[in-house]
């Protein structure tokens, strides 16, 4: 990182910082054609994007990224873009989580979120390899939602709980219990974000984290995703201050006047 993009996250940790932000990467193609570039460049731009906003988000502290990296229905995109896309995904994601490579560098534990059968076998192998190999690497975890949606993420929980509750024969007090637990235990990405982000001037989630995102603060920012940059990080970051500065405001004056109303009634 420069010195000029160190110096504006160490004031921005002066405030404070999301634990868990989530990104829907857009704009990859919009980004290749605006400066004249194949649309697959625009994809491989875009995957340095990714690791340019993880070292921002270390230096933050933050602990949780997730990203929309693939959805199930970009599968039906022209092949040649999906090819590059699985292709990207094998041969990138393998060569960043090698000894020494960026994830290990970072200390950054992968996850891969998403209905990873409709991916070529190769594909498959490689990111279980990734997961194995960063999976005591412990400064931050990166969700990757690939070949994924919440359509998807919701059915599995749903086939996943009654599945459990059929072959484990559940009792009332555990089915209650379990029923507290369920999110967490069967959600492809359990935590829900501080931020939820869109890049590309895009103003809808296309179902990103739907469920997990009902409290989120969402960002639409007008840059396509390639062209994130700390002065993105800013926005977002500052925008996030400013909303938790006067939620604590709005919750301290709710407290004060409930206690001089209890005060009052006793």
């Amino acid at each position: 990182m420069k010195f000029h993009e160190r110096l504006i996250c160490k004031i921005l940790k002066t405030g404070p910082i999301p634990e868990h932000i989530a990104f829907i990467m857009d704009g990859n193609r919009r980004h290749a054609t605006r400066i004249g570039l194949k649309k697959t460049q625009g994809h491989e731009r875009g995957f340095e994007s990714l690791k340019r906003c993880l070292e921002y988000c270390l230096e933050l502290g933050v602990k949780k990224v997730s990203v929309y990296a693939l959805a199930i229905d970009n599968l039906k995109r022209e092949k040649e873009e999906v090819d590059v896309l699985m292709d990207l995904a094998r041969k990138k994601l393998d060569e960043i989580s090698q000894n020494e490579a960026f994830l290990q560098k970072h200390d950054i534990r992968v996850k891969v979120c998403g209905n990873i059968s409709l991916a070529p076998q190769d594909v498959q192998t490689t990111m279980q390899e990734v997961e194995k190999r960063t999976e005591k690497n412990q400064s931050l975890l990166l969700n990757i939602a690939f070949c994924y949606d919440s359509t998807y993420e919701m059915e599995r929980l749903f086939n996943k709980y009654y599945e459990d509750h059929e072959k484990n024969g559940l009792n009332n007090e555990e089915v209650e219990l379990s029923s507290k637990r369920l999110l967490n235990k069967y959600l492809l990405i359990p935590n829900e974000p501080d931020i939820l982000v869109r890049t590309s001037n895009e103003i809808r989630l296309s179902d990103f984290m739907t469920f997990q995102s009902g409290l989120s603060m969402l960002t639409f920012l007008e840059e396509n995703w390639p062209e994130m940059s700390i002065w993105s990080i800013l926005k977002i970051i500052l925008r996030y201050q400013v909303e938790e500065k006067n939620f604590l405001i709005i919750k301290e004056s709710i407290e004060k006047n409930a206690k001089k109303v209890k005060e009052v009634l006793v």
